[in-house]
Formats: C-alpha cells, structure tokens, sequence
C-alpha cells in the first residue's frame, strides 16, 4: 500500500465548497496555501481558488451579480502585482475546466507558465456533491514560478487619507419652506 500525493488543491476546495454549498452557503470563495506534487517536478508550494455565487455582498442598490471569470482573473491579477509578478493570460485546456472558459497564466515573458484558471466543469462540482449552481470558477497558481517571475520591487509611500471612507451616506430631503427650528 503506498500514498498518493495531491498534483492539485482544486479537488480538495471543492469538496469544501459542496460542503458549504450542502450547508446552506450559496456564496462561496475559498482559497489554499499548500503543497503539491508532481512527478517531474517534486513538491510545489501553490495557493488554489474557487468561487461560486455573487461576486459582492447584496447592496440596497440592486441584487449582486454572478461571479464571473473576469473576478476569477482579477483576483490572480492582483495577487501578482502583490507578490511582485507580471503576467500574461493565454487560451489553454484543461481536463476539469470547460474547454473555451479556460486560461493558462504564463509569465510576462512568456517562458514560465504559474497557473491556470477557468470554469470547473458542472459534471465534476455535481461529482463532488455540491447542490446544483450556476458557475463554480477555480485558479490555481504555482507560488514558486511566481516567485521566479518576480519583477524587482520598487517601494512607494502614499500618505494615509485624511478622512475615513463613508459606509452610509443619507440624504434627506424637505421642501425649502420648512425652517432649521
């Protein structure tokens, strides 16, 4: 008998995701820091995504949007200028990702692939019993190529803001007869 060694983190985020999803939680966004194995390459340290819901908390506005794949790939596009790291999206396949909803994340000079990121296919989200939803977005990006594309980091300082952002605004408005008393 001998162990088998995860060559992904998506399978196990979305066993967490249909177990959310079994619990109740129609918005659902989870990410993982871990170790991933491969045969040609070893251990990799990788952080994977999944998403599934809207994208925003409910606002009195209007009802939130579906998640979509342009949050998926916000997110990542963030997480690299974060960690120093510029990126290139390309069409790519994967076995677990809807064929045409699916990118490949390659380092800005092309010669490094750090990820993939796409639509997770319906068959596989029902598989791992999560109740029936629209979309379920996942990425997953390998930290160590990232950290190799590394960019020098250029250090900057912007002052803190001089008033606190507003949560709330309330107007109210009342004819201009009425008086201040």
């Amino acid at each position: 008998m001998f162990d088998v060694l995860r060559p992904s983190l998506v399978p196990g985020l979305l066993d967490a995701l249909a177990h959310n999803r079994r619990h109740g939680r129609r918005d659902v966004g989870l990410f993982e820091i871990g170790a991933r194995f491969t045969a040609a390459g070893g251990e990799r340290r990788g952080v994977g995504m999944v998403w599934t819901g809207t994208a925003s908390p409910e606002h009195w506005s209007g009802s939130g949007r579906e998640v979509d794949f342009y949050d998926v790939k916000g997110v990542v596009e963030r997480l690299c200028d974060v960690l120093g790291g510029r990126l290139q999206w390309q069409p790519s396949v994967a076995p677990y990702l809807v064929a045409g909803q699916t990118a490949r994340i390659v380092s800005h000079d092309g010669t490094r692939t750090l990820g993939i990121a796409g639509l997770v296919q319906p068959r596989i989200v029902d598989e791992r019993g999560a109740p029936k939803q629209d979309n379920v977005y996942a990425a997953e990006l390998d930290l160590e190529a990232l950290h190799a594309a590394q960019q020098p980091a250029t250090e900057t300082v912007a002052p803190l803001p001089r008033f606190p952002f507003v949560v709330r605004d309330l107007s109210i408005v009342v004819a201009e007869s009425l008086s201040a008393d």
